[in-house]
């Protein structure tokens, strides 16, 4: 089943998708990654080193003056298991960005993400009531002109203490996007006026 097929299955019969979103690739994947990575330099180092010393470049010895096995797998041990988190934290997302959508029909905002299945979130276009744009310091790091729109409405504030927060997160062109999701919204609640 292609993407447009699967996310076509949780549209109602009158809704049509006006536009879609994707997240920045290099801002979702990479930068994420980068900074996880600066959490695990600990356990990185300590499987370096543990490495060092089953090598014999850091000299593990005993009492006796045996040399020692015991500690330097040990430190692999724990170093390697910290890998291990950040590879599978790295694969993680890059199966989250090849499921990340975002969507604009003229009824929703929809953010399609998962990470072993497909989940879903939406809000209607009537009850947006703040939309803002983010472009950060990392967002800059990119050079591509990256940045996250928030949406807001009753029952998703902008400001959430649960960190639930609804927004189209790493898109390129904020600006432009933002403009363009305002404009759609707006005529959504004007014709709900009228």
């Amino acid at each position: 089943m292609t993407i447009e097929e699967d996310i076509k299955r949780i549209l109602d019969n009158d809704e049509e998708i006006i536009k879609t979103y994707r997240p920045n690739k290099k801002r979702f994947v990479f930068i994420n990654f980068c900074l996880t990575c600066l959490f695990f330099l600990i356990p990185i180092g300590v499987f370096i080193f543990g490495v060092f010393g089953l090598s014999g470049v850091v000299s593990f010895v005993n009492e006796a003056g045996e040399r020692e096995f015991g500690g330097p797998i040990g430190l692999m041990a724990f170093g390697g298991f910290g890998l291990l988190i950040l590879a599978v934290h790295g694969i993680s997302l890059f199966v989250r960005y090849k499921k990340t959508y975002y969507i604009v029909s003229n009824k929703r905002l929809i953010i399609r993400t998962g990470f072993i299945g497909a989940d879903y979130k939406s809000i209607p276009l009537e009850t947006v009531g703040v939309v803002d744009v983010r472009v950060d310091f990392l967002d800059k790091l990119v050079k591509n002109d990256t940045g996250t729109i928030v949406f807001g409405s009753a029952s998703s504030p902008v400001v959430n203490r649960e960190n639930t927060i609804f927004a189209f997160s790493h898109i390129d062109n904020p600006y432009q996007s933002y403009k363009e999701v305002k404009e759609i919204i707006s005529n959504k609640q004007n014709e709900k006026v009228s």
